[in-house]
């Protein structure tokens, strides 16, 4: 609620608490995902980086949390992290591969790797 009313802080509160009452990791993961939105929000970039990877290790064999963690990475703008995660997302679910493929290579461009955007790009 308080994140749809671009409340981070609030949010972030009510998330710390949630984390405490279960130990479920797909909860305790989708919570811990929130988090590092919230951080991220709120320019606290290690601490985002913090949840986003622990979010991940809880579903590491998720492709679509993999790749929620590697938008949290981008986003505080730890490239290589992002880009990491998002191979990871892409070899566990190659589906929607396409679009997977061309966000890569833009990654790769934005990093100033060409030869890794023309990889990717081709199978895009």
């Amino acid at each position: 609620m308080y994140r749809d009313e671009g409340k981070p802080g609030p949010a972030l509160e009510e998330y710390v608490k949630a984390a405490d009452l279960t130990n479920e990791k797909y909860r305790l993961s989708d919570i811990y995902i929130n988090m590092a939105e919230c951080y991220a929000e709120l320019n606290s970039a290690e601490k985002a980086a913090e949840y986003a990877g622990k979010a991940a290790e809880l579903l590491k064999d998720a492709g679509w949390r993999l790749k929620q963690a590697s938008d949290v990475y981008i986003r505080i703008g730890n490239l290589d992290a992002g880009i990491e995660y998002a191979k990871r997302a892409l070899d566990l679910e190659p589906g929607g591969a396409n679009s997977r493929y061309q966000e890569l290579a833009l990654l790769y461009l934005r990093k100033g790797d060409k030869d890794n955007f023309y990889r990717y790009n081709e199978q895009y």
